[in-house]
C-alpha cells in the first residue's frame, strides 16, 4: 500500500496549500471516494483502493485549477 501513502501525501499537500473551502457538493464526492478507498484497502482490494485514490488526487487536481 505504499503507493497509496504517495497519493494520501499529495492529497493532504493539495488540502494544505490550495483549498480554502468546498462546496457540499465537492465534499461529498471526496468523501464518496474516500470510503470507498478505504472499503478496499480493508478488503485488501489494492487496485481498487489505487483506483481510488487516483480518482480522489484527479478529482482535488480538477477543482483546484
Amino acid at each position: 500500500m505504499n503507493e497509496i501513502q504517495k497519493i494520501s501525501s499529495q492529497i493532504c499537500e493539495i488540502f494544505e496549500t490550495k483549498i480554502d473551502s468546498l462546496t457540499e457538493e465537492q465534499a461529498e464526492v471526496l468523501n464518496l471516494h474516500n470510503n470507498s478507498m478505504n472499503f478496499y484497502v480493508q478488503l485488501g482490494d489494492k487496485h481498487k483502493a489505487l483506483w481510488n485514490a487516483y480518482e480522489t488526487l484527479k478529482y482535488l487536481k480538477q477543482i483546484t485549477k
